[in-house]
């Protein structure tokens, strides 16, 4: 009973610590042309895959809420008007991106580096489809800001998705050099 509390504790302390990772990661801009570039879904991607389904998304889900409650840990900002921002529908999909790269990963009785790889595609298969419905929902019924199908997919995919490919490639050699670390998370995954 003891040694699960411990365990359990472990993994809280590494989804707080996940949570502080993804806020830096938000805001470490890398300077590429027309599209806001961040390290945010490098972090969200480890957390799922490190820390499994559940513990994953509590991770991102407090980083998420902390944003919401005011903490400017957005790549845009904070607070909870934060929900009408065109890009909000990415943090659901980070949440829900990190829940899936863990229950991948968790499926795999020994995880691989395809196994890492394809559970980090899902999440970003997860986080652009999230992203892309809120952000032409938002944009053109409630912003009256209208954006184009094929303007949002240009802009919000195709120009994207070539660095979070490279982030998801990096995070399978992060994770197997963090494994380690953070192998011990409990049987309450």
């Amino acid at each position: 009973m003891e040694h699960t509390k411990i365990l359990q504790t472990r993994a809280y302390v590494l989804c707080a610590l996940f949570a502080a990772l993804i806020a830096v990661g938000a805001l470490i801009k890398i300077p590429v042309p027309v599209v806001p570039f961040t390290l945010q879904f490098l972090f969200t991607n480890l957390a799922g895959i490190l820390l499994g389904k559940k513990f994953g998304m509590i991770a991102v889900g407090l980083y998420v809420t902390v944003g919401l409650i005011g903490f400017p840990v957005f790549a845009g900002g904070g607070g909870i008007s934060y929900v009408l921002h065109p890009t909000f529908g990415y943090l659901i999909g980070f949440i829900l991106g990190a829940w899936i790269a863990g229950y991948i990963t968790e499926r795999s009785e020994k995880p691989t580096y395809r196994t890492w790889l394809f559970a980090g595609l899902m999440n970003l298969l997860m986080i652009y489809t999230c992203g892309m419905i809120y952000y032409y929902c938002i944009a053109n019924f409630y912003l009256d800001s209208p954006v184009g199908i094929v303007a949002l997919i240009w802009f919000a995919f195709v120009l994207a998705i070539p660095g979070d490919i490279l982030l998801c490639i990096i995070s399978v050699f992060l994770t197997k050099r963090l494994l380690p670390i953070t192998q011990k998370r409990g049987t309450d995954k």
